[in-house]
């Protein structure tokens, strides 16, 4: 097998720098960049410019093979003669292989030291980094963690989550608490909880659309045409579905001299939801982890249609129905101490959760 040096940028030239051995590619430390989130999990993933923009912030140095997950782009993956085929996929002992003509994954291991292969133009054509990021959700949920779909910001030492379906406005609820209240920055989109009762920070870039730009007046003129671009995109309805025109950037680009938590106790948790008239009313906590759950399994169905479906027939220890379960018991812990409300929004939720942070004397 050979391994890739994924940290050269130039597609001739990479393909002639190869090494023959895992060993090689892991003492060298080619092509790795090794990051570890909160203690909770390491992972060591390619050199890419893509996974530096996203993981920058959890970088540290260690031995890549100290991973609890092992992340690599390789020339070409070899399936193993003994595994049973079906359809693309390829069953193995607690390993599958997705092969197709342009690329190829295998997933091997969630239950320990995992291994996340992939070659070809897969990273091109599937979002190999939310397949990453998939994997390190499932092994968070058996260390007592999960991600919630949630923006979330620390106030006076107390962690708000705000949670919605896409396009509710949470990225712009938590810099409006940020700008206006003086909060600290959480996460924008995806937040770590643990049955702990904490929140860890989850500082990846935020997406970014017009109506951000059109608040916060620090987006180049070039960036500005793209965001309007993709303004008009958003309105055809076929496209709208294959093309997503937005910016990334740090908490930091948008709000100048903004801090960023590490963590924080979950305090208060708000549901914002369109309505015809704005209110605030407290809702049940059944039924919010129900929600967030069912937002945590949306979350992550393209891989677990594509590829975790497979694995659990090579795994009998990897149960998702189980693993559901485990994480609505991670959830319910999380919030069990919070006050949680549902806020309705006429036009803005940014408005009325200040409206609703007031009224709770926040």
């Amino acid at each position: 097998m050979y391994f890739l040096d994924a940290s050269v940028s130039n597609p001739r030239r990479r393909q002639l720098i190869l090494y023959k051995s895992e060993e090689t590619y892991l003492s060298r430390g080619i092509g790795t960049l090794t990051i570890d989130i909160h203690g909770l999990i390491k992972v060591a993933v390619p050199s890419e410019k893509t996974f530096r923009f996203f993981f920058n912030r959890f970088s540290r140095d260690f031995d890549p093979r100290e991973a609890d997950l092992f992340v690599a782009k390789l020339d070409a993956i070899e399936v193993p003669v003994e595994v049973r085929r079906a359809g693309v996929y390829y069953i193995g002992n607690k390993e599958v292989y997705m092969k197709r003509k342009f690329g190829c994954i295998a997933l091997k291991n969630m239950g320990g030291k995992t291994e996340l292969l992939y070659s070809g133009l897969v990273d091109r054509l599937y979002p190999i980094l939310n397949l990453v990021r998939d994997v390190v959700w499932f092994k968070l949920i058996r260390k007592e963690y999960t991600f919630l779909h949630s923006s979330s910001v620390e106030l006076n030492g107390k962690c708000l989550l705000v949670t919605g379906w896409l396009g509710a406005g949470k990225t712009m609820v938590a810099l409006k608490l940020i700008k206006e209240k003086g909060a600290s920055f959480l996460a924008d989109d995806l937040v770590i909880v643990g049955a702990d009762g904490k929140a860890y920070a989850y500082p990846i870039p935020l997406k970014l659309s017009l109506a951000h730009a059109s608040v916060f007046n620090v987006f180049p003129p070039g960036v500005l045409i793209k965001l309007r671009a993709g303004e008009l995109l958003s309105k055809i309805p076929v496209i709208r579905r294959k093309v997503e025109l937005v910016h990334y950037a740090s908490i930091e680009e948008v709000i100048p001299g903004s801090q960023i938590a590490s963590c924080a106790d979950i305090s208060y948790v708000f549901v914002i939801r369109k309505a015809r008239n704005e209110y605030l009313k407290e809702i049940e906590k059944e039924d919010l982890v129900r929600v967030l759950v069912h937002q945590a399994m949306w979350e992550r169905i393209f891989w677990v249609d594509r590829l975790f479906i497979q694995y659990a027939f090579s795994d009998p220890e990897f149960d998702l129905v189980r693993l559901s379960e485990e994480e609505r018991r991670i959830v319910n812990n999380a919030i069990s101490k919070a006050e949680v409300f549902e806020v309705g929004y006429k036009k803005y939720a940014s408005e009325s959760i200040l409206n609703a942070l007031d009224k709770l004397g926040l």
